[in-house]
């Protein structure tokens, strides 16, 4: 397990926190790591529900596949040669219905 330390925290910061931890039956060590632990789970609360909202504002809206977007960027570099073999990509086009990639041609 890690450990931190925090150093020039306030008197008062750290009699609040012992009373904190005495009131609940903990040690001032146990009082701090749940403290962390929750900030760092609303965290990830948080970001979930900003994620949850953008999605929900895109909702319906058709998106097109990063990966078709990532190929036609590439097809308009001139003689790009392709990651996993070693020939020159020739510049395709997606072929769609609806907004829908139906594959490459």
């Amino acid at each position: 397990m890690a450990q931190v330390i925090v150093r020039h925290l306030e008197d008062e910061t750290v009699r609040r926190l012992k009373d904190r931890a005495r009131r609940k039956g903990h040690s001032l060590e146990q009082e701090l790591r749940e403290i962390l632990a929750a900030a760092a789970r609303q965290d990830m609360a948080e970001f979930k529900a900003r994620a949850a909202a953008i999605r929900a504002r895109y909702e319906g809206t058709p998106q097109t596949d990063s990966m078709l977007l990532l190929r036609e960027d590439r097809d308009r570099q001139p003689g790009h040669r392709c990651q996993r073999r070693d020939q020159v990509v020739r510049p395709r086009s997606a072929v769609t219905r609806g907004g829908a990639a139906l594959g490459w041609w």
